[in-house]
């Protein structure tokens, strides 16, 4: 099975969530985790964000927010319906989100690993499933929202150029740590496509590079 998904440019993800143990705080809990649901007429675009890989960087020693994450959310703010949508289960995700904690009340939503999908051809794969999104928001669609996960894998159940997958940021010996700061290759991206028609046809014919 590996070898045929490395055919097509895919390498299964190991970031399920099933080991992580931790001291924490008791969580904070969201009911269904909606914070503001954005209005069913908006002229805002929803952006999904993975957390672990493109905000920051979530290992058994702790959170490590990419450069410039934080500020980059809030620039975000004000041109998007931003949202997050994590592969961690609820309660480990809740711990790590504790270094964006005044941001939370803004973010649209926040998905945990219980909204993934189970890949129905390969069972070590677990999807993001964009149709998930818009049957409990159906004023979005292929045209104005996009995901940003590092993993192609997760993209498999997805319509094309409804996503980006930059590389994923693993610390500070990353070439990629600048991505979310000013003048880099995420925050760029997410400027320009903010101003763009049609998310898909934007992606389409501006593919993202890192």
């Amino acid at each position: 099975m590996r070898k045929k998904l490395h055919r097509h440019g895919i390498t299964p993800s190991n970031e399920i969530d099933s080991e992580i143990q931790r001291p924490r705080r008791p969580p904070q809990m969201y009911g269904d985790w909606y914070r503001n649901v954005p209005p069913t007429t908006t002229n805002k675009k929803l952006l999904i964000l993975d957390y672990n890989g493109v905000l920051a960087s979530v290992s058994k020693d702790g959170v490590e927010l990419r450069h410039g994450a934080s500020e980059f959310l809030y620039s975000c703010f004000t041109a998007y319906e931003v949202a997050i949508w994590s592969s961690r289960r609820r309660e480990n995700l809740e711990w790590a989100l504790w270094r964006i904690n005044d941001l939370k009340p803004r973010l649209a939503f926040i998905w945990d690993q219980s909204h993934y999908e189970q890949h129905p051809s390969y069972p070590n794969i677990f999807t993001k499933n964009l149709r998930r999104v818009w049957d409990n928001m159906p004023q979005y669609n292929e045209g104005n929202m996009l995901l940003v996960d590092e993993s192609k894998a997760k993209m498999i159940n997805n319509p094309e150029n409804t996503y980006i997958c930059p590389k994923s940021y693993k610390g500070e010996d990353e070439t990629t740590h600048n991505a979310l700061e000013i003048g880099g290759s995420i925050r760029v991206y997410l400027q320009n496509l903010a101003a763009a028609d049609n998310v898909q046809e934007y992606v389409k014919h501006h593919p993202y590079l890192d």
